[in-house]
């Protein structure tokens, strides 16, 4: 194998004359050469790439008197030199295909998988001023681009997160005294009701103040891979009895109707009882404040050996838009600017976190202008050896609600 230039790059045996036709190595046909008795002595064939480049030709002589020593002792040798000619041609070129192509398209296949596979600390080491080099060399740029920005990023989130869990744990202090201090005002016998008035309001604040607070400590935790819920074997049927009952008072504070229908659990089952409360209350609080009038309702029931639980109402409903991202971070249901209702868009995003982390799920299907439907499915776990794997080391057996 030469180059265009002339250069013999891979050789079996030297060449018998040395080349002299520079214009046929560079040629993209097929030249044979004769010698001075017009017999064929040599055929020099051009080497296309598969992107039409034309770099490298392939020299085949042949001698002639070799030829017809062999034919002459044994003319069964013709087919045998014939076979070993064209298992030779396939070993040279496999071998130049492999040295100077496949070996090379191999390497970035690989590298390649490893990117999208995540993995941007490796990079690839090919020593060619071609191409196939330039190509390495972008690849190795590309990944080493991509890991900067992840590394600066995950620096980032990290510096978030540390400051939202000192913030929160910091107020989290000064919350719990207000609402303390304002409880034992509130109790004093001398209140008129205008001062009665602005400590409701004051404690109704302090309330939602408190549960941001505590659903902020809640996203910071699981951001830094911890986890605070323990699951507790509970009764589900006093449970859910209980949050309803306090859900129908606040539907009639609004002058709604509800719709309520607690099926009855035949056996206890572990859950976080705060958590799932504070989960089934951000979607409940929804309900009432995207409902001006009509009907919201809850119903809970075992299905199919999973706890299911539905929130309905007849409210304004959303768009499938809204949808898409309702359960991420700093996300409402309508266009704050149009519809005037409190909330930085943590309950929803603090809904799904929780309900995941139990091994359950949370849907919604919704229509605009004609109501929603939220469902959170758990798993009925009334013993621990059916608990799912991912749960047994949440499971607090000690205990019994």
């Amino acid at each position: 194998m030469v180059s265009i230039d002339g250069d013999v790059l891979y050789q079996v045996e030297p060449l018998t004359e040395p080349i002299d036709n520079q214009e046929a190595v560079r040629g993209f046909d097929p030249v044979p050469v004769y010698d001075d008795q017009n017999t064929l002595s040599r055929v020099i064939a051009p080497y296309i790439e598969g992107n039409g480049a034309h770099r490298y030709s392939i020299i085949f002589d042949f001698d002639s008197d070799r030829i017809n020593t062999i034919v002459s002792k044994n003319p069964q040798n013709v087919s045998l030199l014939a076979l070993s000619g064209v298992i030779t041609v396939a070993i040279i070129m496999n071998t130049v295909l492999e040295l100077l192509f496949t070996r090379h398209v191999k390497k970035l296949s690989e590298r390649a998988a490893i990117i999208q596979a995540g993995d941007y600390s490796q990079s690839l080491s090919i020593d060619k001023n071609d191409e196939i080099g330039d190509l390495a060399k972008a690849l190795n740029a590309m990944a080493d681009h991509f890991k900067h920005d992840i590394e600066k990023l995950r620096e980032l989130d990290e510096a978030k997160t540390k400051f939202m869990a000192i913030v929160t744990h910091n107020l989290h202090t000064p919350v719990a005294i207000i609402g303390d201090y304002v409880e034992t005002v509130l109790h004093m016998k001398d209140l008129d009701d205008s001062k009665t008035k602005m400590l409701e309001t004051v404690k109704a604040n302090n309330v939602k103040l408190k549960a941001l607070i505590e659903d902020t400590v809640l996203i910071s935790s699981m951001d830094i891979g911890e986890n605070p819920i323990t699951l507790r074997k509970t009764d589900l049927n006093v449970f859910f009895n209980r949050i309803a009952n306090e859900f129908v008072k606040l539907a009639e504070n609004k002058q709604l109707t509800t719709d309520i229908n607690i099926e009855p659990f035949a056996e206890k089952s572990y859950i976080s009882t705060p958590f799932i409360q504070s989960a089934l209350w951000n979607i409940l609080d929804n309900s009432l404040k995207f409902t001006k009038e009509g009907t919201v309702g809850m119903h809970a029931s075992v299905i199919e050996g999973v706890i299911t639980i539905d929130v309905t109402d007849t409210g304004i409903g959303m768009n499938e838009d809204i949808q898409k991202t309702l359960f991420s971070t700093f996300q409402h249901g309508t266009d704050i600017y149009q519809f005037d209702f409190e909330g930085v868009g943590l309950g929803l995003y603090t809904s799904k976190l929780i309900v995941t982390n139990h091994g359950g799920d949370i849907n919604i299907k919704s229509n605009e202008n004609n109501g929603t439907v939220v469902q959170i499915t758990l798993p009925y776990i009334t013993d621990p050896a059916q608990a799912p794997e991912s749960l047994r080391d949440k499971l607090d057996t000690t205990f019994e609600g």
